[in-house]
């Protein structure tokens, strides 16, 4: 998880430049050995609330024609996010910073 996070910082676009900040604490608390499971689960849903709040409209887009009608109402909106940040995070290679990922 740490080469993953020292990539990212060193290839950070600048649209997403935003992210540093909770990147290099989360690289510190995983070179110290302090990086419980929870630390990093609440910097990842720090994350996650940034990317969406900043997350270009041609990916919520993307996301809605690849759900259909499932992105629409109740479960389908968190499911239409989990797709936009997905989405996102695969084109941009942003690293997870939750052990479940790794």
């Amino acid at each position: 998880m740490a080469r993953a996070v020292k990539d990212f910082l060193a290839t950070l676009p600048a649209e997403w430049s935003f992210l540093r900040q909770a990147y290099e604490q989360a690289l510190r608390l995983i070179e110290t050995g302090q990086g419980e499971e929870e630390g990093l689960e609440r910097l990842e849903d720090d994350i996650e609330e940034a990317l969406a709040a900043r997350c270009p409209a041609e990916e919520w887009d993307r996301a809605r024609r690849q759900l259909g009608s499932a992105g629409l109402g109740g479960k389908g909106k968190g499911l239409l996010r989990r797709a936009a940040l997905k989405s996102i995070r695969e084109k941009y290679k942003i690293p997870y910073v939750s052990y479940p990922y790794y």
